[in-house]
């Protein structure tokens, strides 16, 4: 009768452990699962968040160095003439001049290689022979910039998802403000 009674024990004791391994088992796959999941859901959440904040950035970006750049200027017509768009060999390119006791300095802002992108130089260089050394801003898919009219630039930025941002910025001086 013992050895009935350990058979039984036996038996029961392995469909136990065989449970027990089961139920290990399923946890670590579903922890995997779990983790799989989250990591896929991150990776998307960021990228989408990358791309919103591009082309907020590259707005930003403008608008404040235009901002800082009339605030020094008197008058319309000298912020006219310190904030210029111009095209250069098919780059549109937006310069912002700046008049100090040491001559003229120019911000190019321009895209390049789907990237926004800035450079500071001397007036005496020309953009051709600095377009490469520009600092990279952020990444675009692409950015419109046109003068509406005088005073009034339109910027458009699109995200590489394809998503646009539109934004105007009106040229004054101290004048203009008036």
């Amino acid at each position: 009768m013992s050895q009935q009674r350990s058979t039984k024990d036996t038996s029961q004791h392995n469909i136990t452990s065989i449970f027990v391994f089961f139920l290990i088992g399923l946890f670590a796959v579903l922890a995997v699962t779990l983790t799989v999941i989250g990591v896929r859901a991150y990776n998307r959440v960021s990228a989408a968040s990358v791309n919103n904040s591009n082309g907020q950035v590259a707005l930003s970006y403008i608008l404040n160095k235009v901002h800082a750049g009339n605030g020094l200027m008197s008058s319309e017509e000298e912020a006219e003439s310190l904030v210029q768009l111009k095209n250069f060999d098919g780059t549109d390119v937006l310069c912002l001049g700046e008049k100090s006791d040491w001559g003229t300095y120019w911000t190019y802002i321009y895209y390049q290689d789907g990237a926004l992108r800035e450079c500071y130089t001397s007036a005496e260089e020309d953009f051709a022979s600095v377009k490469d050394a520009g600092s990279v801003i952020c990444e675009l898919a692409s950015i419109e910039m046109v003068q509406e009219k005088p005073g009034l630039l339109h910027i458009t930025t699109t995200q590489p998802d394809g998503e646009s941002r539109s934004l105007y910025i009106a040229l004054r001086g101290e004048e203009g403000t008036k």
